[in-house]
């Protein structure tokens, strides 16, 4: 479907020319797409022998598609990929509260989950502004898992309806402490998911009762700028930001 492409072109002609391409190449997988959804809109209504091979194929080119599109984006956008430039985040200390009250206020106690977008500035600067809601699967004070056929729903609609970066997925360990929001093997695990269908981009938060936060990813080093007054950055490693929630924790 895909292939190494090099223009001859140098500075703004060749840049022109890049973006054209990118451009054709989205629409042709923007048809294709369409041309899966309404495969499976049949799929559903003939339900012969192997529709559930079928179906299940189309889904998992549509998340493809997605990734793929959400790729020409950023470059088409930022210019350079994630892997040259090495990821940049910025996150408002009030945002970041936003999603430690949302995360840890569950009335049972049970663990909570979210993805983050935002916006994407002209350097390339993925600002984190925006909670995305998705329903959990199963919740426990140990364990939360989100629906993955909503979630799916959820990411497709925010990429390809309203044009958005999904840029990260947020969760809280009900316990006390940095050490509390190591990530586990199941959150590493779902991480390598992301990693797996072309959302290596996306950074993993987990967020503590007492206000620690601990950002990673699995795939790219990344920097992490914070914007207003309480929250700090406790330990700065090239794959992993410990934060510290004050005023109000």
């Amino acid at each position: 479907m895909l292939t190494r492409w090099r223009s001859n072109r140098v500075g703004k002609a060749g840049a022109a020319e890049a973006k054209e391409l990118g451009r054709q190449l989205a629409e042709r997988i923007e048809t294709e797409t369409q041309s899966r959804i309404t495969g499976m809109t049949a799929t559903f209504r003939a339900l012969d022998p192997g529709w559930q091979e079928r179906l299940e194929n189309s889904v998992a080119f549509i998340m493809e598609a997605a990734s793929i599109r959400h790729a020409i984006r950023n470059v088409c956008q930022n210019g350079i990929p994630p892997e040259q430039a090495g990821l940049r985040f910025q996150a408002s200390s009030l945002f970041l509260k936003d999603c430690r009250d949302l995360l840890t206020s569950d009335p049972q106690g049970r663990e909570r989950l979210h993805l983050v977008s935002g916006t994407i500035s002209e350097d390339g600067v993925r600002v984190m502004s925006r909670i995305v809601k998705v329903e959990m699967d199963e919740a426990s004070p140990a364990y939360v898992r989100a629906d993955p056929n909503t979630t799916h729903k959820k990411i497709v609609e925010l990429v390809e309806r309203d044009g958005h970066a999904l840029m990260g997925m947020f969760h809280s360990h009900i316990m006390k402490g940095a050490q509390s929001t190591r990530p586990s093997g199941v959150d590493i695990a779902n991480q390598e998911r992301f990693c797996v269908i072309g959302w290596d981009d996306v950074i993993g938060g987990i967020f503590s009762l007492d206000g620690y936060v601990r950002l990673f990813s699995t795939a790219h080093d990344f920097a992490i700028s914070l914007y207003g007054k309480g929250a700090e950055i406790v330990t700065d490693k090239p794959r992993e930001k410990v934060l510290k929630l004050t005023n109000g924790t």
